[in-house]
């Protein structure tokens, strides 16, 4: 039995959409930039620490009320991070900035639409890289690991 045998697929996988997701950070991302990361609540303080190992500083977080039909309801959270010598916003928030939103989805690999039309609010005239997306929106460059060319 060799090496990888004795590793789990789910952490296999894992392990490549970590792999994947540095390769597209390193290589499609200007210096400075910010990056919004979809996570479940289980995975948030594992998040954070791995965004931070890669240099990226937490700046707000965003929860998604999801309530997927025939489950229990969940919270998804939107965290946001920047990497470089700026902050995300020329607003001066007064606190932490946390905002909760609802939304529904056709499928579990959708999120909410609200979340991205706050993003492409808050920067009308930047670039946009979304990876492991399924969904097309116009402004936006989608690239997925399975696929591994661009939309």
């Amino acid at each position: 039995m060799n090496l990888s045998e004795s590793i789990p697929q789910e952490e296999i996988r894992a392990m490549r959409a970590f792999h994947f997701l540095e390769e597209c950070l390193r290589d499609l991302s200007y210096p400075n930039h910010i990056l919004f990361v979809w996570v479940t609540e289980y995975y948030v303080q594992d998040c954070c620490s791995y965004m931070n190992r890669l240099g990226y500083r937490y700046y707000a977080r965003f929860i998604w009320a999801n309530k997927p039909a025939n489950v229990q309801p969940a919270r998804e959270y939107l965290l946001m991070y920047y990497k470089g010598n700026f902050l995300p916003f020329t607003i001066n928030f007064s606190g932490p900035l946390k905002l909760t939103f609802t939304g529904s989805v056709k499928t579990q690999k959708c999120k909410p639409a609200a979340a991205y039309s706050m993003i492409d609010a808050f920067y009308p005239y930047w670039s946009k890289l979304q990876l492991f997306g399924w969904t097309r929106r116009p402004g936006w460059s989608v690239f997925h690991q399975n696929e591994k060319k661009y939309k």
